[in-house]
């Protein structure tokens, strides 16, 4: 089985450079239906599941086997099999960590990075006072342990979907309904978010040498606007971008606003030699 096939990669559009949307935990390739179609008709576009997430959730071999690491490896791996000259990786959430992680040590032909919703440690310290408190981080993964579906439904009206939604019609709330009600394995979630609390990556911000567009919802409680800034004053190449009343998933909430940012984004890079598209 090739690597496209056993992480359920799907490609659509013409354009160049490729886009690699990466999605971030408790969510798999579908949550970015609403962003991609805006953006098929410039850029050639690939979405996927990576190991322990939507259809690849049965690839992770052991739910304490997953790091940061893992995901990178995989996005590493379709960017190889893809053999785009050039690309950018859009990652949202942890799955933008995992971005920013990667372009510490970018693969050949990264030319830029998009990171939505992420924060470079995803729990509070004594010198970073944003994110998980770890009496929260335990309460929350207590209650995901009780009832993974139930506990992500109370706290979606707050923690991803706050502010206003484009729609109007609760068409973010369905997809991000469906995309629960198809996990399987409930324990490798978990375990996974567990674990991902315990990353920081800050000491490999100063590292990254590549464009970087942070994008922050303006009502994001898990990664405030304050987490771009920080994450923009140590990363040389970086923009930030607030999408104003939107939460910690605008390109749900927001898309043809995040779409644009993204667009621009994309085609202002520097252009090298590229091959076919």
């Amino acid at each position: 089985m090739s690597v496209l096939e056993k992480l359920h990669v799907e490609i659509r559009g013409t354009g160049n450079p490729l886009l690699l949307f990466v999605p971030g935990w408790g969510c798999d390739r579908t949550v970015w239906s609403l962003l991609t179609p805006l953006l098929e008709g410039r850029f050639r576009v690939a979405t996927f599941d990576p190991r322990g997430f939507g259809e690849s959730e049965e690839a992770l071999a052991e739910p304490d086997g997953w790091s940061l690491s893992v995901t990178c490896e995989d996005i590493t791996a379709v960017l190889g099999a893809l053999g785009a000259p050039r690309a950018v990786v859009v990652g949202s959430s942890l799955g933008g960590m995992a971005a920013l992680r990667l372009a510490s040590a970018p693969p050949p032909g990264l030319a830029g990075m998009v990171a939505i919703g992420a924060s470079p440690c995803p729990t509070r310290k004594s010198d970073f006072p944003y994110g998980f408190s770890p009496e929260a981080a335990e309460g929350v993964l207590a209650a995901l342990r009780g009832d993974l579906v139930k506990t992500c439904e109370t706290l979606a009206p707050g923690y991803w979907f706050p502010g206003r939604l484009e729609t109007g019609k609760g068409t973010e709330q369905a997809l991000f309904r469906a995309m629960l009600q198809r996990i399987r394995t409930p324990r490798t979630y978990v375990e996974i978010l567990e674990r991902s609390l315990g990353e920081d990556i800050r000491s490999l911000l100063g590292a990254i040498d590549l464009p970087v567009l942070l994008i922050h919802g303006g009502e994001d409680v898990a990664a405030p606007p304050e987490v771009g800034e920080y994450t923009k004053s140590r990363v040389p190449r970086s923009k930030l971008a607030i999408v104003e009343g939107t939460g910690h998933l605008p390109h749900l909430t927001a898309p043809a606003a995040v779409a644009r940012q993204i667009a621009d984004f994309a085609e202002g890079l520097p252009t090298r030699s590229s091959g076919p598209t």
